[in-house]
């Protein structure tokens, strides 16, 4: 594939010039005016990645002249594509970051049942381990009969003392775990006539096209979608075969209905 990646970044101001990522070369080029970008083609300024990332002036001129969500998806992509081994190639169809990682109605599932087991422990909690702690002593029902357990003999109390503390932690962990998912991005996406560039933490990952099989569940009120397609690594192959088919699925997608209509143009050229 001989195609540059180009990202196109208009100024605010069109005498402030253009600003665009060879994400090829790993370069940004800069035009100090918009007519000179169309006319000649040549950048007034050519600094590789590297040079970018580490100078301060360099990020403070660049942020001055374009819209504040441009200038944060073009430091994602420098700092992602810097130390990556995977060429970005073909001309952007879109990008986007999914304001979501995890399914929001998942997360609200999760975070009821450890409100339950939460509610269970303390109900229990409230019959036996609360009277004991405030009276020294608490009666408990067992098949042989009842069983007074007081500060002498415990024993009797220490299932349901592990029991309690046990669904307490595991009510807790369920609610904090859950709730603390729920601001967390997902993954950044970027579309070319190529294919799709997926980055997360640790790695971008490309999609060509005909991985997808045109196959998808949309869930419009969620802004989110579920592609089928084969593994990446899979060359030539039935996209149809059960057993090889995946599922990526795209949570709240921003400018749902723009992105989702070039997606799915993508995926069904047909």
């Amino acid at each position: 594939m001989n195609n540059l990646t180009i990202f196109k970044y208009n100024t605010s101001n069109p005498q402030n010039g253009v600003i665009e990522l060879d994400l090829t070369n790993k370069e940004l080029l800069i035009f100090e005016n918009a007519f000179s970008r169309e006319s000649e083609g040549k950048p007034d300024k050519k600094v590789s990645f590297s040079e970018v990332l580490n100078s301060n002036l360099l990020l403070d001129e660049i942020k001055v002249r374009i819209d504040s969500n441009d200038y944060k998806e073009l430091l994602f992509i420098l700092e992602k594509t810097f130390n990556s081994n995977e060429k970005l190639e073909g001309n952007k169809l879109f990008s986007f970051q999914a304001l979501k990682r995890y399914p929001l109605p998942n997360l609200r599932i999760l975070i009821g049942v450890g409100f339950c087991v939460l509610l269970i422990s303390l109900y229990i909690s409230s019959i036996y381990i609360i009277p004991f702690i405030l009276e020294g002593s608490v009666s408990i029902s067992q098949k042989s009969g009842v069983v007074v357990a007081t500060m002498e003999n415990i024993r009797p109390l220490l299932p349901i003392f592990l029991f309690c503390s046990l669904t307490l932690l595991i009510g807790l962990y369920l609610i904090i775990f859950n709730f603390k998912k729920i601001p967390l991005k997902g993954n950044f996406y970027i579309g070319t006539e190529l294919g799709l560039y997926t980055f997360n933490e640790k790695t971008i990952i490309f999609y060509d096209w005909k991985s997808f099989n045109g196959n998808f569940r949309i869930f419009q009120n969620f802004n989110t979608i579920i592609l089928e397609y084969v593994d990446p690594k899979e060359s030539d192959v039935d996209t149809t075969n059960p057993n090889l088919i995946q599922e990526m699925m795209i949570i709240d997608i921003p400018n749902f209905e723009h992105n989702w209509k070039i997606i799915k143009r993508n995926i069904r050229p047909d």
